[in-house]
């Protein structure tokens, strides 16, 4: 199978976050990386992870909790 980008979310300037579902040692998985922009378009960096497909929803339940978490700081607004 090919890679499939599923999202590109900006970072900063230099940087985007990519999701995509990708074959990892053989296996399919969700990847999170960094990606670069070098003067030469976008980049991959080594910066990121990959997560088992059957992970992926404590992953997201987490991030959630991260979100939560966040707005009771005062960080970010309350979750939608």
């Amino acid at each position: 199978m090919t890679d499939r980008a599923i999202a590109t979310i900006p970072k900063n300037a230099r940087e985007a976050i990519r999701v995509s579902l990708r074959d990892t040692k053989g296996r399919r998985a969700i990847d999170v990386r960094i990606f670069e922009d070098r003067g030469k378009g976008p980049e991959q960096s080594p910066k990121g992870l990959s997560i088992r497909p059957d992970l992926i929803r404590a992953v997201i339940e987490g991030l959630q909790q991260a979100e939560s978490a966040a707005a009771e700081e005062g960080l970010i607004g309350p979750p939608a």
